[in-house]
């Protein structure tokens, strides 16, 4: 007997079998985009910053040439928020950005002292008055003025003599003395306040100048010893070992000075032994970089 014909699939059920893998589709979770956009974005961010703040370094060292000092440490100042926001608050690549800031900074607070190279305090004297000898004309005029002058400190003079008489016809036979400046402020006290408080602010800028010149230190140091153990491996691997790398020098020189102002701000600060150290570690990085007879 013949074989039953197969029966044809139903429509029903080729349409439950089309719509299932749909139906998967749609409860399965959606794949995460990829990174690509965003980390496209972000690098163009962090290219947009370091070109601001190439321009930001431009600007403050030239103003530090001109010794606009107040003026290249705002601009250290920014320039230093924005390196850390591209690298972090303590990356060894922030060290340059830090060092001309400190070095600004110490350099304001340095203007505002009397000991370290700010002015001195005018000398208050009597006005004279000098008469350049250029001729006879000159030499009249040089005597009626001279006469004019004694004529009225002479009126002067007696004016106080006659005011000092009447007061003393009009003054009672007793009288207390010693409290009628007792409401007046005191002038003394004023310069004294206004002394000190130039003095906190000028502590201020040194304080704030030796903890970033510090920080910067920290980072040179970091991006020395890199370098060193990169220079190390090299050499294992060459023959013939090479010569110090423009980069090892430069970021001596960089410590070198770090430590010079940190030594100038102990000595401001009467910590002699402080600065005797950072002198002495200056002086050690100078003689790896220069002869003994150089005048740096």
């Amino acid at each position: 007997m013949a074989e039953a014909a197969a029966e044809p699939p139903r429509p029903e059920t080729v349409a439950a079998d089309e719509e299932a893998p749909k139906a998967a589709a749609d409860k399965a979770p959606a794949t995460p985009a990829t990174s690509s956009t965003v980390a496209g974005d972000s690098d163009d961010d962090v290219k947009s910053k370091r070109v601001t703040l190439a321009d930001l370094s431009a600007k403050g060292t030239a103003l530090y040439a001109h010794k606009k000092y107040e003026d290249a440490c705002d601009i250290f100042s920014t320039a230093s928020i924005l390196q850390a926001e591209i690298n972090g608050e303590t990356a060894p690549e922030n060290a340059e950005i830090l060092f001309h800031y400190g070095r600004s900074l110490f350099k304001v607070g340095q203007s505002k002292s009397d000991v370290l190279g700010g002015p001195p305090p005018a000398a208050v004297a009597a006005p004279t008055a000098e008469v350049p000898e250029k001729g006879a004309a000159s030499t009249a005029a040089a005597a009626q003025v001279q006469k004019a002058v004694e004529a009225a400190a002479e009126k002067e003079h007696k004016e106080k003599n006659d005011d000092a008489a009447a007061d003393d016809a009009k003054k009672p036979l007793f009288q207390f003395t010693g409290d009628e400046n007792f409401d007046q402020p005191d002038d003394e006290d004023d310069a004294e306040a206004a002394e000190e408080e130039g003095e906190e602010e000028e502590e201020d800028d040194l304080a704030m100048a030796f903890e970033i010149l510090d920080l910067a230190r920290v980072c040179y140091t970091k991006q020395l010893d890199q370098l060193e153990q990169a220079d190390a491996a090299d050499k294992g691997k060459e023959a013939a070992a090479p010569s110090e790398s423009s980069a090892v020098r430069h970021i001596k020189e960089r410590l070198a000075d770090t430590y010079d102002c940190l030594a100038e701000i102990a000595l401001e600060n009467e910590r002699y032994v402080n600065a005797i150290e950072d002198g002495r570690t200056s002086l050690k990085h100078k003689l790896e970089l220069y002869p003994e007879d150089s005048r740096r």
